[in-house]
């Protein structure tokens, strides 16, 4: 909707070309708890291989697990949970490159590496990805960053919850 600001008439630029002087583009405000856009919640626990996405269970075929402080879990299994499709998560085997392609967003992990590429900016991470079980896992919170995502572990329960931001 567009409205002309105050009792004054339009200005006009040129002579011949009038503008509003005030329009409403969006509203912005907060949605209501539980009613986010294409919300994810998923609820992994340390040593179990199921977890929950929504508040309904599944099954990995590795259990997340605690190495020299830091919470590892299965990739792939994140990123499913957070909307990647399966068609979307692609290995490598010659190169050893894992990719990731949710939205906009193209992640790639090697092997072995510290690297993590998003949209072709690399991060150096402070470890490397490794597999277990034949499935590549990372510490929680590199998973979190590449598909953006909001991590928090309770070391009380021994569970990560990993939620996608509202989009």
């Amino acid at each position: 909707a567009f409205a002309i600001g105050g009792n004054t008439p339009p200005q006009s630029w040129g002579d011949t070309y009038r503008y509003a002087t005030q329009a409403e583009i969006a509203t912005v405000g907060t949605a209501p708890a539980g009613e986010t856009d294409n919300a994810v919640k998923a609820i992994y626990t340390i040593g179990s291989t199921a977890y929950t996405v929504n508040g309904q269970t599944r099954t990995a075929e590795v259990a997340p697990y605690v190495e020299n402080g830091r919470t590892y879990l299965p990739v792939r299994y994140v990123a499913e949970a957070l909307g990647v499709s399966q068609a979307n998560i692609l290995f490598d085997k010659p190169t050893s490159v894992v990719t990731m392609i949710k939205g906009d967003r193209v992640i790639q992990l090697k092997l072995n590496t510290n690297q993590l590429t998003i949209n072709g900016s690399t991060i150096n991470m402070d470890v490397k990805a490794v597999t277990k079980a034949n499935r590549t896992v990372l510490p929680i919170a590199w998973v979190g960053k590449a598909l953006d995502a909001v991590v928090q572990y309770d070391a009380a329960a021994k569970t990560v919850t990993v939620e996608s931001r509202s989009e």
